[in-house]
């Protein structure tokens, strides 16, 4: 069992590319990173390098390893990855060795209980959850009932709205952005034109599309502000962005759920998305 480390995302990529699409819809994570760093001409000078190394043999990779520093370290392995259980001890060993700072960790459950446990375990650390997740597919929307209203495309006269529900929705997903890092996004997103809007006379509810991958993309960014919630908004925004994607050409769409909210849960499943695997956030102390 040996770690190889990898300097940019496309050598990264050209080895464990083909493990990860063998679970696209659940590496649409650690795939969607990989794809923006890849396509990106240069690292960005004001953030820290990227981390990207595998454990395994140097022809069989079993376990995947992508960290954006301040981020948490993101893990995904082969299909056959669990059953080489040195992998992780291996990966975590190399880590401590280099002086790797890792704030968490996320992946799907028991692969980032395993990891937790290990790296904390010998000198007493702690590990505690952050947030229990399900990872969802999509491969055909189902009929909802949908409200008054139509999709659109955000534009930069939104960019004020859409910073300020980019905030909100990171203080509501328990992962606090600053008000700049919000604006940074909101302008990033709408150039792209990643960024979606339920308009029924007035904007109601915003959606966004991220992390395509070969055959995926993932819907993100889903807030609807508390005076507009439990009307539909939210489902009819998400629905048609969803139809969206597949008219596009794409496959499926993934998206990530908080299990702590069961209501989102069941509605995104009343329009045809199915969970694929649980997926943990852990921090460590």
């Amino acid at each position: 069992m040996e770690i190889q480390q990898f300097d940019t995302a496309k050598a990264f990529l050209k080895k464990t590319e083909e493990f990860l699409l063998k679970k696209e819809a659940i590496n649409n994570l650690p795939l969607g990173i990989l794809y923006r760093l890849a396509s990106e001409k240069e690292n960005n000078p004001d953030h820290p390098s990227p981390f990207f190394a595998t454990a395994g043999s140097k022809n069989h990779p079993v376990l995947a390893m992508v960290m954006t520093p301040p981020k948490n370290l993101v893990i995904s392995c082969a299909e056959d990855g669990l059953k080489s259980s040195g992998a992780i001890q291996t990966a975590v060993s190399f880590l401590k060795e280099s002086g790797i700072q890792i704030p968490g960790v996320i992946g799907e459950r028991e692969l980032a209980e395993q990891f937790a446990r290990k790296w904390t375990e010998p000198h007493g650390g702690n590990f505690t959850v952050h947030m229990e997740q399900r990872i969802y597919r999509l491969d055909k929307v189902s009929p909802v009932s949908e409200k008054p209203g139509h999709l659109r495309m955000a534009t930069m006269s939104d960019l004020p709205l859409v910073s300020d529900w980019i905030y909100a929705f990171s203080v509501d997903a328990n992962e606090p952005m600053s008000c700049k890092e919000a604006h940074e996004l909101a302008q990033k997103k709408i150039q792209q034109g990643s960024i979606f809007l339920w308009e029924d006379q007035m904007v109601v509810s915003m959606a966004g599309k991220s992390r395509p991958t070969k055959n995926g993309a993932t819907v993100s960014l889903v807030y609807t502000p508390p005076e507009y919630r439990q009307k539909g908004y939210a489902s009819s925004c998400v629905a048609a962005l969803s139809q969206r994607i597949l008219d596009e050409g794409y496959q499926f769409c993934s998206l990530y759920t908080d299990m702590a909210n069961p209501t989102s849960n069941s509605i995104y499943m009343k329009m045809g998305y199915q969970p694929v695997t649980d997926s943990i956030v852990y921090r460590f102390s």
